[in-house]
């Protein structure tokens, strides 16, 4: 599914499989991230490879694990809103009706 490897004390590359992730929620990770670290796609065929590379401190094992983490919200996200978002538009309209009345 989604795979990283260490380069170097400040850098690291994720490998996310386009069979899970769509570009939107890759898109929403590297600009989230991109003022704290400098960022970097690469697209091929079943996967998109994202460099990134601390500005001013060490990558770990920890930062890594986190920001693979963060990706993975981002599609999960992406995912229940595409399954539930008319259900939060039902809500939102019930909520609002009174007013409109």
């Amino acid at each position: 599914m989604t795979k990283y490897k260490i380069i170097d004390n400040s850098s690291y590359i994720i490998d996310a499989e386009k069979t899970y992730f769509i570009p939107e929620s890759i898109l929403n990770f590297t600009s989230e991230i991109s003022h704290k670290l400098s960022v970097q796609t690469e697209d091929s065929n079943d996967c998109v490879s994202i460099r990134i590379q601390s500005r001013d401190r060490d990558i770990n094992d920890d930062i890594a694990k986190k920001l693979v983490q963060s990706l993975v919200d981002h599609q999960v996200r992406l995912n229940l809103q595409k399954e539930n978002g008319h259900i939060r538009d039902m809500i939102v309209e019930q909520a609002f009706s009174s007013t409109r009345k």
